[in-house]
């Protein structure tokens, strides 16, 4: 859970074709006008992070900086290319935000999401 309710819940939408150029990142459920960001990375483990856990493992890469609207969601457009992301692999995403109403540590982090890319 965080400040805003039971926690950020992450999402994907458009296409898990590379070449599609059409992948993007959603989260709902964050604390609304609070800074936050992607990042992905090749396993998965559970680890108590800031006011939630670390889903991901390996070597992590972060996406630019997003603000948070104010009904709590967030958006990112992923060029899979760019990222050196191929088809036939898998990664694990997840969302870190600021959450300095929460009381705790001052951030906190969504659940994970595995995507499987493939044409």
């Amino acid at each position: 859970p965080n400040s805003y309710g039971p926690g950020a819940v992450m999402g994907w939408t458009g296409s898990t074709d590379v070449a599609d150029a059409n992948f993007n990142l959603t989260v709902v459920g964050a604390p609304p006008i609070q800074f936050g960001l992607f990042f992905y990375g090749p396993s998965q483990q559970q680890v108590a992070v800031g006011d939630g856990f670390l889903c991901l493992g390996g070597n992590l890469v972060r996406l630019p900086v997003v603000t948070v609207d104010g009904f709590g969601g967030a958006f990112q457009p992923v060029d899979l290319a760019s990222e050196g992301l191929l088809n036939g692999e898998t990664w694990n995403f997840q969302f870190w935000y600021r959450d300095p109403a929460a009381g705790g540590v001052g951030f906190n982090l969504s659940n994970g999401l595995k995507a499987a890319f493939h044409p």
